[in-house]
C-alpha cells in the first residue's frame, strides 16, 4: 500500500479500495436484512403454495388423488414449492434471474390475493428497501472518500494553486504597464478611469472594493507604495 499511495498514478484507485472497505460493514447488514426479508416472504408463499396442493389442487386438476411426481412437475412447486425454492425464486426476481411474470402466473392459480400480495412484495423490495440500501452505500463511499486524508490534502493543493492562478491573473489585469508590480498610483488611476472593470477584477476573487485599498496597504510590507507578484499572492 506505500508503493501505491506514493505513486500519484494509482491515487483514485486506492480511494476506490477504501470506500469499499469501508461500506463491507454496511453491505453486511444490507445482506443479513435482505435474507431476513427473502425468509419472510419465503414462508409465506411457500404456505400458500403448499394449502393449494393440499385442498384444491385436487379439484382444478383431475383425477385425484394427485400423485406427487405430477405436482413436482408444476411451476407452483418450481418456485415455491419449499422454503429455500421460495427464497430462491425472489432472489432471482430480485436481481434480474427470472421474469416476475414467470413466477406470478403460478401465484394466479393459487389465489388473485397471492399475485397482489407478490406484487407488493416488489414494490416494497425496490422503492423502499433497496433505494435506502443503494442511498446509505452511496453515502458511506462518499464520507469515506472525503475522509481520506491524502486525498484532501490533493484537493487543498489543488484549490491552492487554482486561487494562486486567479491571483496572478488578477496581478496582471491591475498592473496595466507590465512592470511586475502594482502601485498605489495604478490602483487610483483604475478606480478613477475604469471603476466598474476593478471591482469586478476584485469581486472575482470575493475580495470587496471597499477593503481593496486597505488589503494593498497590508500587503506592502516595505512600506514602498508598491506590491510585487510574489507578496500580492503570499498576502
Amino acid at each position: 500500500l506505500r508503493v501505491v499511495r506514493i505513486m500519484r498514478f494509482f491515487r483514485p484507485m486506492r480511494v476506490l479500495i477504501h470506500s469499499v472497505v469501508n461500506t463491507l460493514r454496511h453491505l453486511t447488514w444490507t445482506v443479513f436484512l435482505l435474507f431476513a426479508i427473502l425468509y419472510l416472504f419465503g414462508v409465506l408463499f411457500t404456505q400458500a403454495a403448499t394449502e393449494y396442493f393440499v385442498n384444491d389442487y385436487c379439484d382444478d386438476n383431475p383425477p385425484c388423488p394427485v400423485s406427487e411426481a405430477a405436482i413436482q412437475k408444476t411451476p407452483l412447486y418450481y418456485y415455491f414449492g419449499s422454503i429455500l425454492r421460495s427464497i430462491f425464486t425472489l432472489f432471482k426476481v430480485l436481481t434480474g434471474g427470472v421474469s416476475w411474470q414467470e413466477v406470478v402466473e403460478p401465484l394466479e392459480e393459487v389465489s388473485i390475493f397471492w399475485a397482489m400480495f407478490f406484487a407488493g412484495f416488489l414494490a416494497f423490495c425496490y422503492l423502499a428497501v433497496l433505494n435506502i440500501v443503494t442511498g446509505i452505500v452511496c453515502s458511506t463511499a462518499i464520507e469515506s472518500a472525503n475522509e481520506d486524508i491524502d486525498n484532501q490534502v490533493q484537493a487543498s493543493l489543488e484549490e491552492k494553486a487554482k486561487y494562486t492562478e486567479q491571483l496572478g491573473c488578477l496581478f496582471q489585469n491591475l498592473d496595466r504597464d507590465h512592470s511586475g508590480q502594482i502601485s498605489l498610483d495604478e490602483i487610483q488611476d483604475l478606480m478613477k478611469t475604469d471603476p466598474q472593470g476593478t471591482s469586478a477584477a476584485f469581486g472575482a476573487m470575493q475580495i470587496p472594493m471597499e477593503t481593496a485599498w486597505e488589503l494593498f496597504l497590508l500587503l506592502d510590507k516595505d512600506g514602498n507604495r508598491e506590491v510585487q507578484l510574489e507578496e500580492f499572492v503570499e498576502g
